[in-house]
């Protein structure tokens, strides 16, 4: 994944535990553990137009 994703390079599990990386526009908030930590980050990202699961373009 990381050759087709070359801005994951340097995300990985840290401390031995899954690691949840949030990003958007080549910005990503800090590492979270847990499925809470990562569902309140993502709560925190605006949605624009178009962006909303479902949505489509034609």
């Amino acid at each position: 994944m990381r050759k087709a994703f070359p801005a994951l390079a340097d995300k990985t599990a840290l401390d031995g535990r899954a690691t949840a990386y949030a990003c958007r526009s080549f910005a990503c908030q800090a590492p979270v553990h847990t499925a809470e930590q990562l569902a309140a980050q993502l709560d925190e990202v605006p949605i624009r137009a178009g962006d909303a699961a479902g949505s489509s373009t034609g």
